[in-house]
């Protein structure tokens, strides 16, 4: 199946007019780094429109939001910027005019959730079973309305660290050695003080730009509704 039909697929499995988003799992968003590298601090901000309002979105804020300075949360920024330059050029983004589309895991999500929902905690999402975490996952849709124009935006597989969630699981569970400790933690330090200063080329394949077709129609909040009904039917099954 080729990227377009892909994309399309995906789009009708995971259509999200304003993105929902994940914030699970702290372990995964730098919790204990101690502030807020320079890269991240120098990062100019994303110039949107959100509600007929033009807003300045940076990536310290986006960090606010998640409550920490997120490993996740500052790959899936970095491709949202990505993806709307790619999508809108000079013009500022209109939020509303954009579909995200993502698998991406913990505070990845988070980061759209800030982006294309605001920064109200309690209109935070979370997903259903089956996005799970996974170094495979870093890949992002965006998907603009008025121009049927697309891009999809993929991290580079050496730009995350291989044995990461295999890692955090093991911590979790208590059985992490002292070696693996150290080395997460230097990944996690490599990834906050160099990413958001790197270039976008360096850290995101070349992107896949196409045109779209879509059918079908989700309303706002109504992506919210089928998650909240999936993972509560899901607790009572178990």
């Amino acid at each position: 199946m080729n990227l377009q039909l892909k994309a399309l697929s995906g789009l009708l499995m995971f259509l999200v007019l304003a993105m929902g988003s994940a914030l699970p799992a702290a372990a995964d968003c730098g919790a204990g780094d101690g502030g807020y590298t320079q890269a991240a601090r120098d990062l100019a901000p994303v110039k949107v429109i959100r509600g007929g309002e033009p807003r300045n979105l940076s990536l310290v804020e986006a960090y606010d939001f998640l409550e920490h300075p997120c490993l996740t949360g500052t790959v899936s920024f970095l491709a949202a910027r990505y993806g709307l330059k790619l999508l809108f050029g000079e013009e500022t983004p209109v939020i509303e005019d954009v579909v995200a589309i993502s698998l991406a895991p913990g505070g990845s999500m988070g980061a759209l959730d800030f982006i294309f929902k605001g920064d109200n905690p309690r209109d935070k999402t979370w997903p259903p079973h089956g996005v799970e975490n996974s170094a495979d996952n870093f890949v992002y849709q965006f998907l603009r309305k008025s121009t049927m124009q697309a891009v999809t935006i993929r991290l580079k597989h050496e730009m995350w660290p291989s044995d990461w969630f295999e890692l955090r699981e093991k911590q979790q569970a208590g059985t992490i050695t002292e070696a693996q400790r150290k080395k997460r933690s230097q990944d996690r330090r490599f990834i906050l003080e160099n990413y958001p200063a790197m270039a976008l080329t360096e850290l995101f394949e070349t992107p896949d730009q196409y045109t779209f077709i879509a059918w079908g129609h989700i309303e706002k909040g109504e992506m919210d509704k089928m998650i909240r009904e999936q993972r509560r039917a899901r607790r009572g099954a178990e």
